[in-house]
């Protein structure tokens, strides 16, 4: 579904009078449609790492410069990058280094290589790495934007088949501003279903190894 199409449904289900021809609108329109905006916002901050949030794109670094904004990674193209997630290079892992290990290390004598080590200014997401000898093209993976709804036709990442997930979230907002609690209690339980059934499809598993204290 699109924004709009989202906003219909949405609207149906609170019983809101009229049709939604535009998510431009006024009134209590306008109310609709920010309701569904907010509610597909708080879907994408529930997890930082959602997979579908997940992007990565070529990169290349070079031997003339250790520091590269995302300007120079991304070229003419706006950045999309919330954060960094890790790098890799020939099919393997590159070392991240905290910001402050990687600032107080003199590199000065060391041996540019092939890529080896990394880390990320936290105040501009740049990308700072250890010398290299030469053109490499790096694989970046990273945690997109968040995405927001602009527009009749604009379509939600989440994927499709839990686009109804947006749907009841904005239920839940707008229970409140039509005085209905009955509502709010009906789709926060189709809610919370809904949102366990993409936490299982779209949120990884996380292994947690553990170790004796001796």
């Amino acid at each position: 579904m699109n924004f709009l199409e989202i906003s219909r449904r949405t609207s149906d289900i609170v019983g809101f009078q009229g049709t939604v021809s535009s998510v431009s609108a006024t009134g209590y329109q306008a109310t609709l449609n920010q309701a569904v905006s907010d509610a597909y916002e708080d879907i994408q901050r529930y997890r930082s790492d959602w997979d579908f949030r997940k992007r990565h794109k070529s990169i290349n670094v070079s031997s003339s410069a250790n520091s590269y904004t995302l300007a120079d990674l991304w070229g003419l193209d706006t950045p999309d990058l919330a954060t960094w997630e890790y790098i890799n290079y020939d099919y393997r892992r590159m070392g991240r280094l905290t910001y402050d290990s990687y600032i107080i290390t003199d590199y000065s004598a060391y041996t540019a290589q092939k890529p080896t080590l990394f880390s990320i200014e936290p105040y501009t997401n740049s990308l700072l790495i250890a010398p290299v000898d030469q053109v490499y093209t790096l694989d970046a993976h990273y945690i997109l934007k968040l995405d927001e709804l602009s527009g009749n036709t604009a379509i939600p990442i989440l994927p499709e088949r839990h686009h109804m997930l947006i749907v009841y979230g904005a239920v839940m907002k707008l229970s409140t501003f039509v005085g209905n609690a009955t509502l709010y209690d009906t789709y926060s339980l189709m809610y919370t279903q809904e949102l366990g059934q993409l936490m299982r499809e779209e949120n990884p598993a996380k292994k947690v190894r553990k170790r004796p204290v001796a």
